[in-house]
Parts: structure tokens; C-alpha cells; sequence
């Protein structure tokens, strides 16, 4: 089973601060798993690993 993680954790996995994984998602980079219904994101880290490396994959083919 994967365990979803906050931006804070997920951050700390990535190396970046949590500022940037919003700024991510705001700027649709990423997308998290699914929202609290407080508007938290949680995130799976394979996901998001899989979204940067497309969006890079994507940015080099330009």
C-alpha cells in the first residue's frame, strides 16, 4: 500500500522546500493524490518523481 505523504514530507524526500512543491502545484507542474477536505495536498513520492520527469522529458523536446 502507498503511503501518501504532506508537501512537508514530500518536500524533505525531494530535497526542495515546501514553498517550491506549491509553486509546482500552482503553476500545474504537479498534481497531488487528492485534497483534505481542508484543502491539504497529499501526495504519493512515485507520483510526483513520474510528473517531474515527463515535464523535463517534455522541456527538452521543445
Amino acid at each position: 500500500m502507498e503511503r501518501y505523504l504532506t508537501t512537508g514530507e514530500l518536500s524533505r524526500r525531494l530535497g526542495v522546500a515546501p514553498r517550491t512543491i506549491q509553486d509546482w502545484r500552482r503553476r500545474k507542474w504537479v498534481t497531488p493524490a487528492f485534497v483534505t477536505a481542508g484543502g491539504q495536498a497529499r501526495w504519493i513520492e512515485e507520483d510526483v518523481r513520474e510528473q517531474l520527469r515527463k515535464r523535463e522529458e517534455d522541456r527538452q523536446g521543445d
